[in-house]
């Protein structure tokens, strides 16, 4: 049975990368865009949980990861960086170039 569980709106550009994933107890979803940002959903929730700035450019990939006992999220994008990010608390964790 097919139907539309829901809308997430809050990019301002095309949307490409999705990675869902497991957080506290949660079903969350990232979603990176053509407008550089990245976001963090509560899709049980349909709310946004927070936006990571950081990348100059188009973000084109996403994977969530356990790291140090922490959910991260590495990020790929059209600024030829690589970034990895804390989900927990949101902050930058790494810049690989």
């Amino acid at each position: 049975n097919q139907q539309l569980l829901g809308t997430l709106q809050g990019h301002s550009g095309g949307v490409r990368p999705l990675a869902v994933f497991k957080h506290k107890g949660s079903t969350c979803l990232a979603s990176g865009s053509e407008d550089t940002t990245i976001k963090i959903w509560d899709l049980e929730n349909q709310c946004p949980m927070g936006t990571l700035q950081g990348h100059s450019m188009e973000v084109m990939s996403l994977m969530v990861f356990e790291c140090k006992g922490s959910t991260c999220l590495a990020s790929g994008s059209e600024d030829s960086t690589i970034k990895i990010w804390n989900v927990e608390n949101q902050k930058l964790m790494w810049t690989l170039n």
